[in-house]
């Protein structure tokens, strides 16, 4: 765009300024995005890109994961199945239904979701069953994996702490990402060095958490160091030398 104060058509034009826009500001950041101790963001690797498509993951994803993603597991952005649902199914009670399913952490309360869902649809179960179970349901993830996460919240929050940085030229941009990242680790690394106690502040207060919730359970010693708990509704295995309950919020 260009701007020149020309009050009359006789009059020399005079240059005011021009205004150029190149592709390489209609930028995308594609990140991979890890979880610290303590149940927070730990950015592993960024990447700007013209655009979020199949090549630029492709080339991304080669070139600083290829080695990290052999044999590990691969989920689906559970808004992205539910947004393709719902183009098919619509109302808040198959919302409901579906993420209720997705949600359940034990397999006969996914289960029963499902039936439950079958009854009300049986189009909308089959729509379900069709997909890869262990890449939206937590239900039937594998306890090798040290998270249960199906959403994306992650990297919205990335999208967060970037915003300050994102529409900048190209140079200051990553010099300003490397900056808030390089401050970040040294904010953290610091938290740990004055933390005393042993286990993380968000980690401690889950566990607080489930100790109170652990209140209506009945512990039976089964021998070997495992437990069944029973409460009114429920009955759970807890092996405590595996570290595994069939819950499978502490796995």
């Amino acid at each position: 765009m260009l701007q020149v104060d020309r009050p009359t058509l006789d009059v020399q034009p005079v240059f005011r300024w021009l205004f150029t826009m190149y592709d390489a500001q209609f930028r995308r950041f594609l990140d991979r995005l890890g979880m610290d101790g303590n149940n927070q963001m730990y950015p592993l690797a960024i990447q700007v890109a013209e655009a979020e498509c199949k090549d630029s993951w492709t080339w991304f994803l080669k070139n600083t994961f290829e080695e990290l993603i052999l044999g590990v597991e691969h989920r689906y952005y559970a808004r992205h199945l539910y947004a393709n649902f719902v183009k098919i199914f619509k109302g808040k009670q198959y919302k409901n239904m579906m993420w209720a399913t997705a949600s359940a952490y034990i397999a006969y309360e996914f289960q029963e979701k499902m039936d439950e869902l079958k009854s009300h649809n049986q189009e909308a179960y089959n729509w379900l069953m069709k997909e890869n179970l262990a890449c939206w349901a937590k239900s039937k993830q594998s306890s090798r994996s040290k998270s249960d996460r199906i959403v994306n919240n992650m990297s919205e929050a990335s999208n967060v702490f970037l915003k300050d940085v994102r529409d900048k030229p190209i140079i200051t941009m990553v010099e300003g990402i490397r900056g808030q990242l390089m401050t970040r680790y040294q904010e953290r690394m610091q938290l740990r060095v004055n933390y005393k106690k042993n286990i993380c502040p968000k980690i401690l207060k889950k566990l607080e958490q489930r100790k109170v919730e652990a209140r209506k359970y009945e512990p039976l010693y089964a021998g070997n160091n495992i437990f069944e708990l029973t409460s009114r509704f429920k009955t759970k295995i807890v092996k405590l030398l595996e570290m595994k309950c069939t819950c499978k919020l502490g796995t």
